[in-house]
């Protein structure tokens, strides 16, 4: 016949035992008798034997509640989430991060002459009917109208663009399209698509120089002479190192 059993209160288990607190410190069951337990006074320490129904008696549960109190408690433990872990990276970033992030990759300066060259071909678009939205152009349609917008090219003031500031504006404009958000996988400056635009700029540059407009101011070359007097003076300060 089967017999149920009851398992032994756990150890450590804060019972009462005539309306005084105890805990229990051990248990053990003589020849197959009933199980007896240690319990120490939480007062001075002390110690007695007990029956499992004194302790129930003294709580006005039975050995069943008694035992459901414990595994409640220790299923409470078990359950219990562990402290989140510290994630390893930062948070997912959002599009508009990623996007400065991939500016950030020039010089502030550089950023701000992309802005100034895009702006002059905006307006170049807007003033000939065009959309100003050139990014996503087919490429030969961009070389067409980059054709037009350089043979246009002036200042504020109707003068003609030094080679150096013509140079600057088909830069940004290669900047810009290639940059984020649009990432275009084209070279407006050596793609073959791109020769004709680029014969108008460079034919542009050219007849600057021979009308004497290329304002690009050179360094002057130190003369021979100035090098052969400075070779003395680096020498000494060389050797009094």
């Amino acid at each position: 016949m089967y017999r149920y059993t009851v398992s032994p209160l756990k150890i450590g288990l804060k019972v009462d035992y005539k309306g005084a607190s105890y805990k229990i410190t051990d248990h053990f069951m003589e020849h197959n008798a009933v199980r007896q337990y240690i319990i120490q006074s939480m007062a001075d320490g002390g110690t007695k034997r007990v029956f499992r129904h004194e302790i129930c008696d003294a709580r006005s549960q039975s050995d069943e509640e008694l035992s459901q109190i414990d595994e409640d408690l220790t299923a409470k433990c078990i359950n219990q989430e562990p402290p989140s872990k510290k994630p390893r990276f930062k948070e997912l970033p959002s599009k508009e991060e990623i996007e400065k992030l991939a500016l950030a990759r020039t010089e502030p300066r550089t950023n701000q002459q992309t802005v100034w060259g895009v702006k002059i071909l905006r307006g170049w678009l807007t003033e000939n009917k065009y959309s100003s939205s050139f990014e996503e152009l087919d490429e030969t349609i961009l070389n067409d109208r980059l054709c037009y917008f350089y043979a246009s090219l002036q200042t504020k003031q109707g003068t003609d663009y030094s080679k150096s500031a013509l140079v600057g504006i088909r830069s940004a404009i290669s900047r810009h399209i290639t940059g984020p958000p649009y990432n275009r996988e084209i070279n407006i400056i050596t793609d073959k698509l791109f020769m004709p635009s680029n014969h108008v700029i460079t034919g542009m540059m050219k007849k600057l120089k021979r009308e004497g407009k290329d304002i690009t101011v050179h360094k002057k070359a130190v003369a021979e002479g100035d090098i052969k007097s400075c070779i003395p003076v680096v020498s000494s300060v060389l050797i009094t190192q």
